[in-house]
């Protein structure tokens, strides 16, 4: 009797569209291939060295040293600039006014903006703007218009909004808390009070020796191109920076700093503690009244002590701006 049962094997046979549908299955990539190339080119990145760091502190040094040249010189000639221009009291507090609402109502707006184009990019577009009001503001100085140098001063806000909120944004992405990013914003703070002290302090003299005060809003367009120029540079060195190296990290919470975030958390705001918010209600009336004080110093010191301009300028200036060394940071400052 013949044997009708077939031989068995034991395996698996694989039909033609099996085999293609295997070979499909191995050519095609995972969906979570690109975050894994993200996250290795990531690590590769090393931290960045001292000599950058050190350039970047100089660079913004630098920025903030232009930038600042002419916040005072304003008031510094408030007794010039009401006589050439024909303006009373009221008139220059409204002139200077004018930059202080727009600075109040918008740097918390500068602030979100600053964080989605990071600070390197704010910076160039705010001395931009910064250097075309500060222009305005000059040629409204020429042509003694008031109503067109309050423009200007609008205008010239919006660029200093956006550089304030900038210089402190750059710093955290190059610094931890705690390992630098305190002492190299005092330094900063102090060059840059520098360069405000040497701008009020000149500003009569400026004006004296030309014979026309419009000068001295002249030699501050001057110095806004410098500022340009080094914020281009930083601009480029910056993105040079983010190829080569990653960001520090927050000794606190662990997370990387970056200089860029497109996500606004509030709850990391309310998480504040209640001495952060203390400070900021001492600032609001702390700064709301020496700035009333510093507007008007110069014309007080001219009336209180005799004095013309030029030396009532370096009294002020020196009232204004004698904390200066208070914020360049000390050998043995740790944060």
């Amino acid at each position: 009797m013949a044997d009708t049962h077939q031989p068995v094997h034991y395996g698996v046979a694989i039909t033609t569209t099996d085999s293609k549908e295997l070979a499909d299955a191995t050519v095609q990539p995972r969906s979570d291939d690109s975050s894994n190339d993200a996250s290795s080119v990531a690590s590769t990145l090393t931290p960045a060295p001292l000599r950058w760091k050190i350039m970047a502190i100089l660079l913004v040094t630098a920025i903030g040293f232009g930038s600042q040249w002419s916040s005072g010189i304003t008031g510094a000639m408030k007794s010039t600039i009401k006589k050439e221009m024909k303006v009373n009291n009221k008139q220059f507090a409204l002139l200077e006014a004018s930059e202080d609402f727009m600075v109040t109502a918008l740097m918390l707006v500068s602030g979100l903006v600053t964080d989605r184009i990071g600070g390197a990019g704010a910076m160039l577009y705010g001395n931009a703007i910064y250097s075309i009001g500060s222009i305005l503001v000059a040629g409204a100085a020429q042509t003694r218009s008031y109503k067109f140098m309050i423009a200007g001063r609008v205008v010239r806000a919006l660029g200093d909004i956006a550089t304030q909120v900038a210089q402190y944004k750059v710093f955290s992405s190059w610094f931890a808390p705690g390992n630098g990013f305190a002492s190299t914003l005092g330094f900063e703070l102090g060059v840059g009070k520098i360069g405000a002290f040497a701008g009020k302090a000149s500003a009569n003299i400026i004006a004296k020796r030309t014979g026309d005060f419009a000068w001295v809003f002249w030699v501050a367009v001057f110095m806004n191109l410098f500022t340009n120029v080094m914020t281009g540079v930083f601009y480029w060195f910056t993105k040079l920076a983010n190829r080569r190296f990653h960001g520090v990290r927050d000794p606190a919470t662990g997370e990387r700093l970056t200089e860029k975030s497109k996500k606004f958390e509030l709850r990391r705001v309310l998480e504040l503690p209640w001495t952060f918010w203390a400070i900021m209600a001492f600032s609001l009336f702390q700064t709301s009244t020496a700035v009333v004080f510093l507007q008007n110093a110069t014309e007080m010191a001219e009336q209180r002590f005799g004095t013309d301009s030029i030396a009532a300028g370096w009294y002020s200036a020196t009232t204004q701006y004698a904390g200066m060394l208070t914020n360049l940071p000390s050998p043995n400052s740790a944060y």
